[in-house]
């Protein structure tokens, strides 16, 4: 059994364990610091992979894309897949970043 995010689940597969390890607040914080450094030097920083929600809040949204010195992308695995999944399909879905809670 696993806490995460407040949802106790089961599990028998131990893949699972990779969000743990590379958590939802460590993506955070991974992202804040580059965007805080780009911001102080004022030079441009494309952040990959973003991976949860909180981190979206890190980025404008209110100018153009032609004013933005800091951009970001998403891999749809991240948007398609939760941690639910690797009970499912284990392996098949291990990857960095990895899968978080929805």
């Amino acid at each position: 059994m696993l806490l995460q995010n407040n949802f106790l689940i089961t599990l028998k597969n131990k893949q699972v364990f990779h969000l743990l390890i590379r958590s939802g607040k460590g993506c955070y914080k991974s992202t804040k610091r580059p965007i805080a450094i780009a911001e102080k030097h004022k030079v441009r920083l494309h952040i990959l992979h973003l991976t949860t929600a909180s981190e979206t809040h890190l980025f404008r949204n209110d100018i153009p894309l032609k004013e933005k010195n800091i951009t970001t992308e998403v891999s749809y695995e991240n948007l398609w897949f939760s941690y639910e999944d690797y009970e499912r399909l284990g392996t098949v879905i291990k990857w960095n970043s990895a899968i978080k809670a929805e």
